[in-house]
């Protein structure tokens, strides 16, 4: 699906991988992607952090990864019971 972040589009690719690619929001330049399918299997959610960093939400692991503007991996994010959905709410537009 497509969802808009702040300035810049984020678009997961439906293949056999799943990437996040974000765009500007013209759509005309690819600005960063990320692929790790050891952490991210199930995107299911992404948000936009006061710093520019996108959490990306999976259902499969339950956390979060965020990562940079540049698509680098920073750290993820989990409650020791593997509740995040109850750690943070991300609302569909």
């Amino acid at each position: 699906g497509v969802r808009l972040v702040g300035s810049e589009m984020c678009i997961r690719d439906s293949g056999s991988t799943d990437t996040m690619i974000i765009y500007s929001s013209d759509l005309s330049t690819q600005l960063a992607t990320y692929s790790d399918t050891s952490l991210v299997t199930s995107p299911r959610a992404i948000a936009k952090t006061l710093s520019g960093n996108i959490l990306i939400a999976d259902a499969t692991y339950d956390h979060l990864v965020e990562v940079d503007t540049s698509g680098n991996f920073v750290r993820t994010l989990s409650l020791n019971n593997g509740a995040t959905w109850d750690m943070l709410v991300v609302p569909e537009y």
